[in-house]
């Protein structure tokens, strides 16, 4: 659900405005790059040899999870 909703609110530049919903996309941002940031350690720890697609996708979804994080900062504001 953290990819999608936040893949559709970047792709619509706009973010909810209420204060619960802000939490609740923030957390699942938040959830969704560390979980990723655990597959990539993993995946260069672990493995002999590690698979370049599995570290493509993990790094792209830490990079959009943090975008969302940076533009979701902004909009705290306005959810008070």
């Amino acid at each position: 659900m953290g990819a999608k909703a936040g893949l559709y609110l970047i792709s619509n530049k706009e973010f909810p405005k209420k204060k619960e919903s802000v939490y609740l996309v923030g957390a699942s941002n938040l959830l969704g790059g560390a979980v990723m940031v655990g597959a990539l350690f993993s995946e260069f720890l672990l493995r002999v040899s590690p698979k370049w697609p599995l570290v493509y996708i993990a790094a792209a979804i830490v990079i959009f999870s943090a975008l969302n994080l940076y533009r979701l900062r902004g909009t705290q504001a306005l959810a008070s």
